[in-house]
């Protein structure tokens, strides 16, 4: 799992307390994320990778590893296929959103 993720251009995000919510730029639509989801959105940028991102997970979500990776790529298609976030094989440099 050697891909990066980040937001796609112009998809706003919040956090409403433990949640998130995202707006995709292109459609306009809102989304209510789940705990999980949220952590993953405020953490596109920091994370060096899906690897990194199943790793940052499990420390704060109880399970073992081969579910929480399952689950993460389950969950990033889900944004993908929605707009929300995309995979990209180089990192975007720290401080800038692609």
């Amino acid at each position: 799992m050697r891909a990066w993720l980040r937001r796609t251009p112009q998809t706003l995000f919040a956090r409403v307390g433990r949640r998130g919510v995202a707006l995709s730029g292109a459609s306009r639509t809102p989304y209510v994320l789940n705990e999980t989801a949220a952590f993953v959105f405020a953490h596109l940028e920091e994370a060096g990778g899906l690897d990194d991102m199943v790793e940052r997970l499990r420390g704060r979500f109880s399970g073992r590893r081969p579910a929480i990776a399952r689950d993460t790529l389950a969950l990033v298609g889900e944004l993908e296929r929605r707009g929300l976030v995309a995979r990209s094989r180089a990192r975007a440099p720290r401080g800038t959103r692609r």
